[in-house]
């Protein structure tokens, strides 16, 4: 398919547009989208959960306004909707009222959603269970409108039969066979649609040179339907790797790092990736023969990391802008 780009003002918006083919249809257990017409739209959202359980998604009354607006045919968040009691207290007692206060939010808008966990979301047994039981257990398809959406499991659901520990790695778990056979059928079978959709948790399974998708799957991809892998594990908030015409895009939201957080993960990746970034929801257009993309910035108006009394305190604490400047200038 040809790909045709537009600049966005700023480097922090992007719009992309590519020219690409379209039908529809819908076979998803339990959920229903608009058929009417062969245009349709779907928004990715990615990382919204809050610092501490009991947060409202970041962001969230301003992401649904966006999905007022916009009006998509489907919602797909990436993982990490819920703390889910992992950062601070494994026995948090009410994950259950987080995913209901989100599923009633989300619900208002009457707009079919699915959801491939995060490592909050599902980061033990309790959390797994409560998870099941009001979501579809990846992996899975959804059929819509010729469009094919692929949700799988990054966390490693059916691999941690023997892990009975309060919190399991957050990095999560490689595809094991059985899900890896899963890819390969939907890929084998990409004939029966006009584009493919991929959706998991973390990037770094795209990410990292060295990861088996690069010699197991991605070659299986090229040249054929698959259009877009979507991820929400956030590197920074934003990132976009074109590979043989498939875009490899992160999008998410990270919650505002303290001050003494970032002085002191000023030198490593993470303190890098929470400088400057603004959180993202994608949204994608499918209109007959095209495809557009566009990254729509969120919280730019309300985020304490993009004003000046948070940089100002930053700049006046332990020499940390000479800090950033030798770490600037070793890249």
């Amino acid at each position: 398919a040809k790909v045709r780009r537009l600049s966005a003002i700023g480097c922090l918006l992007s719009f992309m547009l590519f020219a690409m083919n379209s039908a529809l249809a819908s076979d998803a257990p339990g959920q229903a989208g608009k058929d009417s017409q062969d245009a349709f739209s779907f928004v990715v959202w990615g990382h919204p959960r809050g610092m501490k359980d009991g947060d409202p998604q970041l962001h969230l009354d301003e992401v649904l306004e966006r999905l007022r607006e916009l009006k998509p045919d489907l919602l797909i968040v990436t993982g990490d909707v819920i703390v889910g009691g992992a950062l601070s207290n494994p026995f948090y007692p009410d994950i259950r009222g987080d995913w209901e206060r989100f599923q009633k939010a989300i619900g208002e808008l009457d707009v079919p959603y699915y959801i491939a966990p995060g490592n909050h979301d599902i980061n033990n047994f309790v959390t797994r269970d409560i998870f099941l039981e009001r979501f579809p257990k990846p992996p899975y398809a959804v059929t819509y409108k010729g469009s094919r959406f692929i949700i799988l499991d990054s966390v490693g659901i059916d691999q941690r039969a023997n892990d009975d520990g309060r919190y399991w790695d957050y990095n999560g778990l490689w595809f094991d066979a059985n899900q890896l056979e899963f890819i390969r059928k939907e890929i084998a079978r990409q004939d029966n649609y006009k584009h493919l959709f991929f959706f998991w948790h973390h990037t770094h399974f795209w990410g990292d040179a060295s990861s088996p998708w690069w010699t197991m799957i991605h070659p299986l991809l090229i040249g054929g339907k698959t259009r877009f892998v979507f991820t929400g594990d956030p590197e920074g908030t934003y990132r976009h790797d074109n590979h043989d015409g498939i875009h490899y895009i992160l999008s998410a939201m990270v919650e505002t790092k303290p001050i003494k957080w970032l002085m002191r993960h000023v030198e490593t990746r993470a303190g890098w990736h929470a400088i400057g970034e603004l959180d993202n929801i994608q949204y994608v257009q499918v209109k007959v023969d095209d495809l557009s993309i566009r990254t729509i910035v969120v919280g730019a108006m309300s985020s304490e990391g993009l004003s000046l009394r948070y940089w100002r305190k930053i700049e006046l604490s332990w020499r940390w802008t000479q800090r950033l400047a030798n770490k600037f200038h070793e890249r």
